[in-house]
């Protein structure tokens, strides 16, 4: 496909497009085509100008040579199919044109998508693009999509891309078109000339950089919705402060803010770590990392540190070959006095939202690895030494895992940003979240924000930063003008989890429901009895961290019950929005002897013609619980909505009623509190009472005993009757059917039914996306399907093909980790941990019960020195180990016959002989 073009042509495109670079690089040391001379091709001196030709058409041949090449390799591998996965929720075949300038995706097919992912935003273009098809046609785009993308390719699963920028083409096409800038995100770039010599030398890597980041950058603010009229101002701002943009850590002055200074208990004994072993890759890692940090002024060669902590090199997730470096400063903070103060939490967050009402424009801009932009004080340098295979190392700025570091880090940026602090920024460590009413109140609060930045000399960077967005994500909350409302990727995610399995996965369930409770009606009430159950298996266990708590759990029917209704009740997360001072503000509050609930709502305007029942409320917060233990023994007088009711209230101030004096007591310290307060009572009858009521008065269901608990390691294995070593010859293995698929489906309907997008055909079969879908619980059908692509005629697969073909075929949820752990229970596939290969043996293994049952003999060879017995007959008893030695002079067969023989008539005739001779 030729590359994309705008229209109209006058309009700048947010496409990248082919363009010819000046020639500005350095002239070839190494000499060029004619005359070898450190110079371009037409400043030679000497070469005439058919020379030239001629040196320009060979490059050219050569070139076109090795291009071809690359084509015939890569047509060896055209018919493998290459499929990309698409939000983790589809896949379709991929085409490989790097000369298409954007991604592209079939409308059809974003149709299919957004059937599964209604939240899928389809985002509008600022200006209408030109798709040149292969024919010559063209078409228009007018709408874009950001995906998730995953490539599947003949050597594995590519890293996943993100916030990938698609183009919808109009039609039904059944391919997915990745463009020249996907291919450039992995390293594969069709515009590099291999043969950098002569006139088309480019431009040194890097160059342009900053300007593509830049391009990026005002790209996404567009995509997020920025008006085309604001681009200009906002690319002119960006590009006024071109110093206080960094992707990575490099040289120069740190930033101009308190250095951290770490006070030492008095009694403190210097820690320096023993020196550890690394494997080869880590060893490699480490070297490479720190003498980065060494060229960049971080870190000091320092082998005289009275002080040295020790470097975990981890594993990035997802990768076998790509590391992260931790330090483990424990010893360091266990004598460290901490500083005060505390980091901000969510709650405290959340109270800081009141500063979001009538904000319209969001942004987000991210520290280059802020940390390292902060001068370590000179005292307190040595105790965050760092002990590497080279030496010690000594930090020169505020070292991420030190006890102080985190809290003096949001301490200094919040001290530089204390005139944009609450009303127009509030921090979050290294993130800085910016907010305005308007547009171009949002560009003045940014040029505010550049130049803190660059007076502070703190840097930036592009990558993790968005400039505009009207609805932006802060602590697993999406802000924005209206209120805030919880990410909708996690509240799905919740509401499609299957029941917990384990004790484990219901601890996970409730705690991260809880996450959620303040716009969760009557959430206390719902989740008590899982609540109640999850105390009684972990009071139970005994233990409370996640492995102890990995054993099966039995569900009752009732328990099933309460479970969809917790789901079904974070499936309707209620928006949360922001207080209003013109608003009229409700608490409805009530509480009985089994619990209580609190909402607080407003009606921006009110009828006083309508009942407050028939208002339209907005959802402010809302709280509830319920009454355990000693709580339950409260005294609660006579009228249980004490503070809501006008008939109970009016008895704080009687004018003519007698009451007693502890009454009289308590009535007149609630009037002194109200006294404070500006508010309006008003009668509300308890059948009208319809919010709080429920929330406090709805019957609790009593707590469900546990039947039984079984662990996972006494659970039957799938297909446990057949040999383990080749379940595929064995003679009871029955293969897979679709009548057996058709079964284990029914079976599964509680699984079926959260399908988000199938279809059936005429036989029954649930398909998705023309694949059989597997159930989960399914697993007997499961482990056959795996044994039979498995151990098929190819012999042993392994686990990235066996993932290819079911992909081709099944739906299978979590499909990756299922074939992992099939897999590594094979007795005849190869084994690594680390780089040792767990040697196993092809055959049962032999163990003895009782003595002489098993008897194993072998030779050992002493050497020549011994003489007449350099030979060791060694004969053992299996389970006793008791042994007789037989010195000989050559290892034949004769003598071992003659010792088997004496141990025969000493002991009895062994039940086996084991033997590798």
């Amino acid at each position: 496909m030729p590359p994309v073009t705008s229209t109209p042509s006058s309009n700048t495109s947010n496409l990248a497009t082919r363009t010819s670079c000046p020639q500005t690089g350095v002239p070839p040391i190494d000499g060029y085509l004619v005359c070898k001379g450190p110079h371009w091709l037409k400043d030679c001196p000497t070469a005439t100008q058919a020379q030239r030709d001629e040196a320009i058409r060979k490059y050219r041949e050569t070139k076109a040579q090795k291009l071809a090449s690359m084509r015939s390799k890569a047509a060896r591998y055209s018919g493998t199919t290459s499929s990309v996965r698409i939000n983790g929720l589809i896949e379709m075949p991929y085409s490989l044109d790097t000369a298409a300038d954007q991604s592209v995706m079939p409308q059809d097919e974003l149709n299919s998508l957004r059937a599964m992912q209604p939240t899928l935003e389809v985002l509008k273009l600022p200006v209408a693009m030109e798709a040149v098809m292969a024919n010559g046609q063209t078409q228009m785009c007018v709408d874009e999509v950001l995906l998730d993308l995953e490539l599947a390719t003949v050597a594995g699963s590519v890293a996943s891309l993100r916030s990938v920028p698609c183009l919808v083409l109009a039609g039904d096409g059944d391919e997915f078109l990745l463009g020249r800038e996907v291919f450039k995100g992995l390293g594969i770039d069709d515009e590099v000339d291999e043969f950098p010599v002569g006139d088309e030398i480019p431009l040194p890597p890097g160059a342009t950089e900053t300007e593509n980041s830049l391009d990026q950058l005002i790209k996404r603010a567009v995509t997020n919705g920025l008006p085309v009229d604001q681009v200009g101002a906002l690319r002119e701002l960006v590009a006024a402060f071109p110093d206080i943009w960094r992707d990575g850590v490099g040289p120069g002055p740190p930033a101009d803010v308190e250095p951290l200074r770490v006070t030492v208990q008095p009694d403190a004994v210097p820690y320096r770590s023993q020196s550890r072993k690394y494997a080869p890759l880590q060893a490699q890692y480490i070297r490479d990392y720190v003498k980065t940090l060494v060229d960049n002024g971080l870190v000091d060669p320092n082998n005289a540190s009275r002080w040295a902590c020790a470097v975990v090199p981890v594993h990035k997730p997802g990768t076998r070959d790509k590391f992260r470096l931790t330090i483990d400063y424990r010893p360091a903070n266990n004598v460290t006095i901490p500083i005060a103060g505390g980091m901000p939490s969510a709650a405290s967050l959340l109270d800081a939202f009141e500063n979001f009402k009538n904000k319209k424009v969001f942004g987000r801009v991210d520290f280059t690895r802020g940390f390292w932009q902060i001068r370590l004080h000179e005292d307190s340098r040595e105790m965050f030494s760092i002990i590497t295979p080279d030496g010690v190392f000594t930090s020169t700025r505020v070292p991420q895992g030190g006890m102080d570091s985190e809290l003096h880090f949001q301490n200094q940026v919040q001290a530089k940003l204390a005139p944009l602090i609450p009303h127009s920024a509030i921090v979050w460590v290294d993130d800085v979240l910016l907010f305005a009413p308007t547009v171009y109140m949002f560009l003045k609060t940014l040029r505010t924000y550049f130049e803190i930045v660059h007076k502070a000399r703190f840097k930036l960077n592009m990558a993790n930063s968005s400039l505009f967005e009207v609805e932006i994500l802060l602590c697993g909350r999406l802000i924005s003008g209206e209120g805030v409302r919880h990410d909708p990727t996690r509240v799905i995610a919740l509401a499609i989890l299957p029941l917990p399995v384990t004790v484990a996965d219901l601890q996970y369930f409730v705690c991260t429901t809880n996450w959620l409770h303040d716009s969760l009606p009557d959430y206390a009430r719902m989740i008590a009895p899982l609540q109640d159950k999850l105390n009684a298996e972990r009071s139970r266990i005994g233990r409370r961290n996640r492995n102890a708590l990995n054993v099966a759990t039995t569900r009752s029917a009732n328990e099933r019950a309460i479970y969809d209704a917790v789901v079904a009740l974070v499936a309707d997360s209620a928006l949360m929005t922001f207080p209003d001072a013109n608003a009229e503000l409700l608490l409805f509050t009530d509480a009985s002897a089994t619990g209580y609930g609190i909402i607080v709502t407003q009606a921006r305007d009110w009828d006083a013609a309508l009942p407050v029942d028939r208002q339209h409320h907005e959802l402010v917060i809302c709280k509830g619980g319920t009454f355990k233990h000693s709580e339950r023994n409260w005294s609660v007088p006579k009228g249980s909505r004490l503070f809501c009711d006008h008939a109970n209230l009016a008895y704080i101030f009687p004018p003519d009623v007698e009451l007693k004096k502890h009454v009289r007591d308590r009535l007149q310290r609630w009037a002194m509190r109200l006294c404070g307060l500006h508010y309006t009572i008003e009668h509300f009858p308890g059948e009208k009472h319809v919010w709080a009521d429920i929330v406090s008065r709805w019957n609790t269901r009593a707590t469900v005993q546990i039947a039984s608990v079984q662990t996972r390691s006494h659970q039957s294995p799938p297909v446990s009757s057949l040999s383990r070593l080749r379940p595929l010859d064995d003679e009871n293995f029955v293969f897979p059917s679709r009548e057996d698929i058709k079964v284990a489906q029914e079976a599964a309907s509680r699984e079926r039914s959260r399908l988000n997008n199938f279809s059936e055909e005429e036989d029954g079969v649930v398909t998705i996306d023309h694949r059989i879908w597997i159930p989960t619980a399914a697993h007997d059908l499961l482990a056959r399907i795996f044994v039979v692509s498995h151990c098929g005629t190819q012999g042993h697969r392994g686990q990235e093909p066996m993932l290819l073909v079911l992909k081709n075929r099944f739906h299978i949820s979590r499909l990756e980790d299922k074939l992992a752990k099939f897999v590594r229970k094979c007795l005849l596939c190869k084994h690594f941990k680390g780089p040792r290969q767990i040697r196993r043996p092809y055959g049962p293994l032999l163990t003895p019960v009782r003595r002489n049952e098993i008897v194993h003999w072998d030779y050992l060879t002493l050497g020549e020195g011994f003489g007449d017995s350099s030979y060791l007959l060694v004969v053992n008893d299996g389970i006793s180990h008791f042994c007789e030695l037989f010195p000989c002079g050559s290892p034949t067969a004769y003598i071992a016959a003659e010792a088997l023989t004496l141990w025969h008539a000493r002991y009895g005739l062994p039940d086996t002989l084991l033997s590798d001779q």
